[in-house]
C-alpha cells in the first residue's frame, strides 16, 4: 500500500461547497515490483473544535465506518519495477446540478506512456 499526502485540508466549519473541489499531483514510488490495477481514495476527519473532540478515517487501516474508500480502477494496469514511480494528477469538480454528484479526472504517465480517464462518482 502507497501514500501520497493529502490532496486538501479543508476547515468544515469556514469553508464552501465550491472550495471542496480539488486539482492535486501524486508520486506513488513502489517497493517490489508490482501491478498498479487502480487507486484507491479515502478521507480523514477531524472534529476538534468541539468540546468532545472526535475523529475518525475511512483509511484502509482503520476501523470501519458506513464510510468507504473509493476504487478508480485504471483502464490498462501498470507494472511497475522496485524504485520506479506513477505520477500524475487528480482533480475532482462537483457536478454542477447533481451536488452529491462528483467528477474525477486521473491522468497518470508511467515511462514514456501517458493516460486519462474521467470517472462520475
Amino acid at each position: 500500500m502507497l501514500a501520497i499526502p493529502p490532496a486538501q485540508d479543508t476547515d468544515c466549519c469556514t469553508t464552501s461547497a465550491e472550495a471542496l473541489e480539488f486539482d492535486t499531483s501524486f508520486e506513488l514510488k513502489v517497493d517490489k515490483d508490482c501491478v498498479v490495477s487502480g487507486l484507491c481514495v479515502y478521507f480523514d476527519t477531524f472534529f476538534a473544535k468541539i468540546p468532545n473532540a472526535v475523529e475518525f478515517s475511512t483509511g484502509p487501516k482503520a476501523t470501519p465506518t458506513h464510510w468507504k474508500q473509493t476504487l478508480f480502477y485504471l483502464e490498462k494496469p501498470i507494472s511497475l519495477k522496485a524504485g520506479e514511480s506513477l505520477v500524475g494528477k487528480m482533480k475532482a469538480c462537483r457536478h454542477r446540478e447533481y451536488h452529491r454528484s462528483w467528477h474525477v479526472q486521473i491522468k497518470y504517465t508511467s515511462g514514456s506512456e501517458e493516460m486519462k480517464q474521467t470517472y462520475k462518482v
